[in-house]
Parts: C-alpha cells; sequence; structure tokens
C-alpha cells in the first residue's frame, strides 16, 4: 500500500508543535510521521492547526510590479507552510509519551482513519 505523502519536517520541531512544508494543495486535518529513529514500528499523530501559503518569488514586494496579471505560472512556486500539534505516539500499537520530536527531513503523511480514531479515543 502506497502512503501519500503531503510534505517533508522541517528544522526547529519540538514536543509541542513541528512545522511541514508542502509543495502542493492538502487538505488533511490529521497527519502522521513515521518515527523510526524511536523505533522501527512508531509514528506520531498530529494535528493540522494552521496553514499558510507563501511564495518565494513575492519575498520583495518590489517584484510585483515585473509580474503580468496574465501570468498564472508564477502559483505554481507557492509553498505551503503548516504547523501540527503532537497527538500521540504509536509504538508496537501501544500508546507512548511523546519525548522526541520527528526528525527534520521526515516525510508527512496522511493519517489512515484507523490511526486517528485511535488517536482521538474513538476505538474501543
Amino acid at each position: 500500500m502506497s502512503e501519500d505523502i503531503i510534505g517533508k519536517v522541517l528544522d526547529k520541531a519540538d514536543l509541542d508543535s513541528f512545522q511541514f512544508v508542502s509543495t502542493k494543495y492538502f487538505h488533511n486535518r490529521f497527519v502522521k510521521v513515521k518515527m523510526n529513529h524511536i523505533g522501527e514500528d512508531t509514528k506520531m499523530i498530529g494535528e493540522v492547526i494552521s496553514i499558510e501559503a507563501v511564495n518565494p518569488y513575492f519575498e520583495k514586494p518590489t517584484i510585483i510590479r515585473y509580474v503580468e496579471e496574465q501570468d498564472e505560472n508564477i502559483a505554481l512556486q507557492s509553498l505551503y507552510l503548516a504547523k501540527v500539534k503532537p497527538i500521540v505516539l504509536i509504538q508496537d500499537g501501544q500508546f507512548k509519551d511523546i519525548d522526541f520530536p520527528p526528525s527534520p527531513g521526515t516525510n508527512v503523511i496522511k493519517a489512515d482513519e484507523s490511526d486517528v480514531s485511535k488517536a482521538l479515543g474513538l476505538e474501543g
């Protein structure tokens, strides 16, 4: 089964939150990050709490005057920065305390419905 990779964890992740960057639009409320540095079958489930669109092309406001109104290709250079609040760490099917943040550069994946149910305590 292929996993739906959304983006990559950015630097400066901590226990309370982390950010990731995506080159494409996504609408996932819950995400998963494999925590292989802790254990082979370990994953963190988190909730996306904010998303921000940025475009490096427009870092300098003076560039805007050179953009033709009909040029839609510039929007393709947009990046999406998301902030995630970790909910739970699942290791070998067991909940663990989150005591280490995800590693920068790790893939952020769409969370499976079963993982979200477990993380939110909706599964008996």
